[in-house]
């Protein structure tokens, strides 16, 4: 068999395709347990044990769902494709709509008692999950605000991004909240500027810094709603919910 070919990670695809949520049904184990051993020569330390394989939208390939991410595979195993797929009727971007899906899997599964939660008392309408930095002006602003995201319904999930990484001193900011007996009041503190006292314990800091990586996450504050989708930047208290709304009915929509 030929030596599989990598295209640019900037290839876009664009098709005819009439379904809207998800690939077609897996493919058989054999068949998947070659893809498997492709794609661990080609991305050596790949984690491929949550690996699943199905027909993409595009006749010839493979999609390959590699939680978070999404790669194809033509179907004579020559080729690895790098792509975004979009619906060509409607713009919709179909492999990222995988990628949501393989997001809050990943959320759901870290669990909310490792995050640090700030839930509406009543009526809570929306939940968004923070990348969150302590040494990050915006996130510091954000939490400012965090009694009127809470007055709209909005809850507030925290997860550290500490953006200098493992051990960097944001790192250890993010450690010693984390650590902390009460994180609430802790990263109440952090924000106003108070120094936390350092603390060691078993923590998700770096989990929660490994899994921001992993997804992407360039900078902080991001945000992830609840279907896995990724807003990049600080938003107002009122915009935040024009937003989520537009983002809603955009959704129920497709």
């Amino acid at each position: 068999m030929a030596t599989p070919k990598l295209t640019s990670t900037l290839l876009l695809i664009t098709c005819i395709f009439t379904a809207t949520s998800s690939f077609a049904a897996e493919i058989d184990a054999a068949t998947t347990e070659k893809i498997r051993q492709l794609i661990a020569k080609q991305a050596k330390g790949a984690d491929l044990k949550n690996m699943s394989v199905a027909d993409a939208p595009v006749s010839g390939l493979y999609a390959v769902s590699i939680p978070p991410n999404v790669v194809y595979v033509s179907k004579d195993l020559n080729y690895l494709v790098y792509a975004d797929i979009l619906e060509a009727d409607t713009g919709t971007n179909l492999t990222e709509k995988t990628r949501g899906k393989s997001r809050k899997q990943l959320l759901d599964k870290m669990g909310e008692k490792s995050m640090i939660v700030y839930t509406p008392k009543k009526d809570k309408r929306y939940s968004v999950t923070v990348m969150t930095d302590l040494d990050c002006g915006y996130c510091q602003k954000l939490h400012t605000e965090m009694s009127k995201y809470n007055e709209l319904g909005i809850e507030v999930r925290y997860v550290a991004f500490p953006r200098a990484g493992v051990l960097s001193p944001s790192y250890q900011k993010a450690v010693n909240v984390w650590c902390a007996k009460d994180r609430k009041k802790a990263y109440d503190e952090a924000n106003a500027g108070k120094t936390i006292a350092e603390a060691k314990c078993e923590n998700p800091v770096a989990d929660q810094f490994n899994f921001g990586v992993s997804i992407g996450v360039q900078g902080t504050p991001s945000m992830i709603l609840e279907d896995g989708s990724v807003m990049e930047g600080y938003y107002p208290p009122e915009k935040l919910l024009e937003k989520l709304q537009a983002h809603i009915k955009t959704a129920k929509l497709e």
